[in-house]
């Protein structure tokens, strides 16, 4: 059943669907909205093993924004947490791509490309 985070109403709504976390982000997300992001997706990485953030009805999402997705990603990573982003909009794929290209801002780093998964001697996966 999916509930709407309290603080901004309808703007990140939490379901679960076969044992994943399915985040839907709605309208801009900006320096205000931020951190409610970030406290949702950090308790999906820790409660979770799969992840997707929707972001087909999002609106804006600005450089505070962004930081808080590519955070995610990275922690997910690093937990071994699958987590994907759905359906962005052409001008959030662009504004993912200028992040990667501008300095970072302090205390956060957007991942590299994936690495390729890796095998122990003698087996292929």
């Amino acid at each position: 059943m999916a509930q709407p985070v309290t603080g901004f109403p309808d703007t990140i709504r939490i379901d679960e669907r076969g044992g994943a976390a399915v985040v839907t982000v709605r309208g801009n997300v900006d320096a205000a909205a931020a951190p409610l992001l970030r406290d949702v997706l950090a308790w999906a990485v820790t409660c979770h093993d799969r992840i997707v953030v929707d972001l087909s009805p999002a609106g804006r999402i600005d450089r505070a924004g962004l930081s808080v997705l590519g955070a995610a990603q990275h922690r997910a990573g690093l937990q071994g947490v699958q987590l994907c982003f759905t359906a962005p909009s052409a001008r959030l794929l662009s504004a993912l791509c200028e992040i990667r290209a501008d300095e970072p801002e302090p205390g956060f780093s957007l991942p590299a490309q994936p690495s390729p998964p890796r095998f122990r001697a003698g087996t292929t996966g």
